[in-house]
């Protein structure tokens, strides 16, 4: 049953960090003006022995229910930020950025700056080369609190993008709140582009509104030929999805994006 499933699930998630069943796949942010590869999106990957390959949805939420999504986060800002230190380290002319969710328990924290602030200077990489995905439901909670983090981690550089826009009941108030450098158009907008006209016209209007408020948009879950055509047309400035990479193993990114000149120098 569920419940069966979930609690068996839950007892293996407490050690699967400590095993070293927890790793990450980086999946490719293509830039639509530049026809290449500009960076990654951070997607956290759970291999257990028992229970084999765990689908994300399955087991961030237990992890956020026990508190555990603290410590696999810190693993993940650790783990991905050393990472892109070493890219840029072997590849010095190389512009690229790493973005990375962030749960609404790791946010809540006073001093998420400052951690964002000593992992930066320990793994030596430039603030800008971080972006930082928040959901609506990180500024639900406190938002004087939220607005302090994100305007501390936007003067360390650090670039904040809000994930799944337009699916919330408050998005666009947040605009006038916030201010965003990146907006990333949800997939389920995306995936019915070429059926449904509302969702087009929606997507359309959500890359107008980043022109005029000078905020990059990412088109996520683009599968598609016409897809990417659509969002091209409407001058989108980054897509992700399946049709330009899916995500893969460090090695296997550097090999395929970073080694033979993808990535815009």
């Amino acid at each position: 049953t569920n419940i069966e499933r979930r609690c068996l699930l839950e007892s293996h998630l407490v050690d699967a960090l400590k095993n070293h069943e927890l790793s990450l796949h980086y999946q490719p942010l293509f830039s639509l003006q530049h026809q290449g590869v500009i960076g990654a999106e951070v997607l956290l990957r759970w291999h257990s022995p028992l229970l084999g390959n765990v689908p994300p949805d399955q087991f961030i939420s237990l992890a956020e229910n026990n508190g555990q999504i603290i410590a696999i986060g810190n693993f993940v800002l650790h783990t991905a930020i050393e990472q892109a230190a070493q890219w840029l380290c072997r590849y010095p002319n190389k512009q690229f950025r790493i973005a990375i969710n962030i749960s609404p328990l790791q946010f809540r924290d006073v001093d998420f700056a400052n951690y964002i602030a000593n992992l930066l200077s320990l793994y030596q990489l430039p603030p800008s080369s971080l972006e930082l995905e928040i959901t609506e439901g990180v500024l639900l909670q406190d938002e004087q609190q939220a607005k302090h983090i994100i305007d501390r981690l936007q003067t360390l550089g650090v670039k904040i993008s809000l994930d799944d826009f337009g699916t919330g009941y408050s998005s666009l108030s947040y605009l006038q709140k916030y201010s965003f450098d990146t907006l990333k158009i949800d997939r389920c907008f995306i995936t019915n582009l070429e059926k449904n006209e509302q969702d087009r016209e929606l997507t359309r209007a959500i890359i107008a509104m980043g022109k005029k408020l000078t905020i990059n948009v990412i088109a996520e879950g683009v599968e598609t030929q016409a897809q990417d055509d659509f969002i091209r047309q409407e001058e989108c400035d980054f897509g992700q999805g399946y049709l330009y990479g899916k995500p893969i193993d460090a090695i296997s990114f550097e090999r395929s994006y970073l080694t033979n000149k993808q990535i815009n120098d």
